[in-house]
């Protein structure tokens, strides 16, 4: 019976430290109901087991999130690699993903001129960026049932954020996937000549 109540206890703890990770969620919920169903002593034991090592699994995600995210905003010049098919451009504002200092950040540029703008929605190559602005940390929704956007980015390892202007210099593709985005590039730009609503169909049907 102890195995049931250390079992529970685990998984208290693993819910706790699991924020927004639904899939934990869902695997702590199995985890409890076999606990509940399995007669087997050593099934239990298992149950236990995968208890410690999913707790121990949220707890890491945690502290890695912690110390990934900056406490405060910082003014510099910081330089931000993003590939070609992760640009969206709207008007004088633009928004992307690129790493900075090995880490995914989200990149808000204000694009100077015109020159910058067709660039970035023609460009099918990597784009080193100089970006002088603030780096922060992403802001959590303010309002009740408002979209936590800061949580959607957290689940794709993006935990702060540069706003800035800058310049932008081409960079070849040096890896494989570097090129496989540079093809996604080319395809994408493909796309938007052809007509409307042929062009959003196959944008988001064949590239996602």
């Amino acid at each position: 019976m102890w195995t049931f109540f250390a079992a529970v206890g685990v998984s208290l703890l693993a819910a706790v430290s699991l924020a927004h990770q639904w899939w934990a969620i869902f695997a702590l919920g199995y985890f409890l109901w076999r606990l509940l169903t399995w007669r087997s002593k050593s099934g239990r034991w298992l149950v236990v087991i995968c208890c410690i090592l999913m707790g121990g699994r949220c707890w890491l995600q945690i502290q890695h999130q912690q110390k990934q995210t900056l406490v405060t905003e910082k003014t510099g010049t910081y330089q931000v690699t993003v590939l070609p098919d992760q640009w969206r451009v709207n008007g004088n504002f633009d928004q992307a993903t690129g790493k900075y200092q090995n880490q995914k950040v989200l990149v808000q540029l204000f694009l100077t001129s015109k020159q910058q703008q067709r660039e970035l929605m023609t460009v099918t190559q990597p784009v080193r960026l100089q970006i002088h602005g603030k780096i922060s940390p992403l802001l959590p929704a303010t309002n009740q049932n408002q979209f936590d956007y800061r949580f959607y980015e957290q689940q794709l390892g993006i935990y702060n954020q540069i706003k800035g202007q800058g310049s932008l210099r081409l960079l070849p593709g040096q890896t494989l996937l570097d090129q496989l985005h540079c093809l996604r590039a080319r395809i994408s730009h493909r796309f938007t000549n052809f007509p409307q609503p042929l062009a959003s169909y196959c944008q988001r049907l064949l590239l996602g």
